[in-house]
């Protein structure tokens, strides 16, 4: 079953996989999917070809000897069955802690070490593909570098190690900002975890990462982190409140800290009128200050009028007329 890992965009820039054809570079994107929590997998290449290029006539075996050659993959061999495992892959990947352990044997240790496997599937002495420096486990008890370790940073070394436990390594430093500590952490993973109590899915951790790569520094997203917090607010606020800031240019924890004393400053100097029963003229439309204007110049201030009948001479004259023709008529 296929699973969400994490890729940046530095990926297609790595020297060592631009010699690769596009389809075993896509094909090394899907073997991280296809591996489990540990970076295992079978090495079965129909049903690979069937997960990955369900529409196209990919050579998924070639493909697959490829990066083994290159030092991205070892294809290896236990009891008769053909594995792939995948180097460094626990340092650099953050599976879902509900993803089952692995199932896949391990490539053993001491005199029976497993047998790399060639390009006609068939096993040899794991040295002869000089692979014995390569791997630890598989040679020498000296760790030494995997070619697959010479990714550039943005390719595979996509989630900071946060294995450790110390919480005073987990710091990068205790700062004073605002008045306020402000805890900054080496992982972008436990400095969201400090200030919101869990971690943060996959596509929260690349959109921090992508902070970074923009010229964000760790004390700002501590300091958003942090003031999110403080009121009581999530992830979704702090977003928005570092995108304000940093398109205002702000990248550290002292700029945003100015930039918030600015901002309540300019609040609490902002004047906010007092509704009462008076309104304000110049707040009115032009038509109704002109009608106020005419008004206080005594324009339409209107004649008495006859409130009763036989104040008005006219009325009372028509009245008596229809009284006598009536009169007259009976």
């Amino acid at each position: 079953m296929a699973r969400a890992r994490n890729i940046k965009p530095g990926f297609f820039k790595n020297e060592d996989l631009s010699d690769l054809s596009p389809h075993t570079r896509l094909l090394f994107i899907g073997l991280w999917c296809l591996a489990d929590r540990e970076g295992f997998l079978e090495d079965r290449p129909k049903r690979i070809k069937g997960e990955l290029f369900p529409y196209e006539n990919v050579e998924v075996d070639q493909c697959l000897q490829e990066l083994h050659h290159a030092g991205f993959i070892i294809r290896y061999e236990v009891d008769g069955e053909r594995f792939i495992s995948i180097p460094k892959f626990k340092d650099h990947q953050n599976p879902h802690h509900r993803e089952a352990a692995s199932k896949i044997p391990k490539p053993e240790v001491g005199k029976d070490k497993p047998r790399a496997v060639t390009d006609q599937g068939k096993a040899q002495p794991q040295n002869s593909l000089g692979l014995s420096s390569e791997i630890p486990y598989l040679g020498s008890d000296e760790p030494t570098k995997s070619p697959a370790d010479s990714l550039i940073p943005d390719s595979l070394k996509l989630i900071p190690d946060t294995t450790t436990t110390d919480s005073k390594a987990r710091y990068k430093s205790v700062v004073v900002v605002g008045g306020r500590d402000l805890h900054v952490f080496n992982s972008v993973i436990d400095q969201y975890k400090y200030y919101f109590n869990f971690d943060p899915n996959p596509v929260i951790m690349q959109l921090l990462h992508s902070y970074l790569d923009d010229g964000l520094q760790l004390d700002m997203l501590a300091w958003v982190m942090r003031y999110a917090a403080e009121k009581g607010k999530g992830w979704d606020y702090a977003k928005g409140t570092l995108e304000k800031m940093f398109v205002q240019g702000v990248r550290t924890a002292e700029q945003a800290e100015k930039a918030n004393q600015e901002f309540q400053q300019q609040q609490s100097q902002k004047v906010v009128p007092i509704r009462d029963s008076k309104l304000r003229a110049d707040s009115l439309p032009a038509s109704v200050q002109w009608q106020m204007e005419q008004e206080r110049a005594g324009a339409f201030q209107s004649r008495e009028s006859p409130r009763l009948l036989r104040d008005d001479p006219e009325l009372m004259g028509m009245l008596d007329r229809m009284r006598r023709s009536r009169t007259t008529g009976s």
